[in-house]
């Protein structure tokens, strides 16, 4: 019977192979590959559309949200989907600032895709409160992508751990 180590060490190569022949994330989302306003860019004037493309097409609904440098809410008016583009409008309110825009998006394969963008509009009044400097959260994470890839590989790590030893007895 083989020691605890070498059952351990089974354990993880096989864990590791299942990582290994698992279908990337990339390959199995939707990504954001443009933005009008690009992502980090500075403008004097405050953007009244939006423009979001992406690598696959998407579906209805859509659903975009501008934060102001004094962290108002500007949602985009009826964001339209026309094959892998969102577009909408977003009103302006003249302040200078970090602008952050979220968006939420399903891919054609059913997937929900989230994330976002930030500007910065150089002219117009300085905001009254603190600026909302962070970031929209991204639930794209490596674990919450690849969650289901490493419970799959480490079931079937365990199952190669206790089912060797059973058939060994048998035979």
């Amino acid at each position: 019977m083989p020691c605890l180590h070498v059952r351990i060490l089974l354990v993880v190569l096989v864990g590791l192979s299942g990582l290994a022949v698992a279908p990337s994330s990339a390959a199995a989302h939707v990504e954001l590959v443009s933005s009008t306003p690009q992502d980090g860019s500075r403008s004097t004037q405050e953007p009244t559309s939006i423009e979001l493309t992406f690598d696959e097409n998407v579906a209805q609904p859509a659903f975009v949200v501008v934060t102001a440098p004094d962290g108002s809410r500007l949602d985009a008016a009826h964001p339209q989907v026309l094959d892998n583009t969102v577009t909408g409008s977003v009103g302006a309110v003249g302040l200078a600032g970090t602008y952050t825009l979220a968006y939420r998006v399903v891919g054609a394969d059913g997937h929900p895709i989230s994330g976002g963008i930030r500007y910065t509009v150089t002219s117009g009044r300085e905001p009254q409160s603190d600026a909302m400097t962070s970031a929209p959260a991204d639930d794209a994470s490596f674990w919450s992508g690849h969650w289901p890839h490493v419970f799959i590989a480490l079931g079937g790590g365990l199952a190669a751990l206790f089912i060797a030893p059973i058939r060994r007895r048998r035979a």
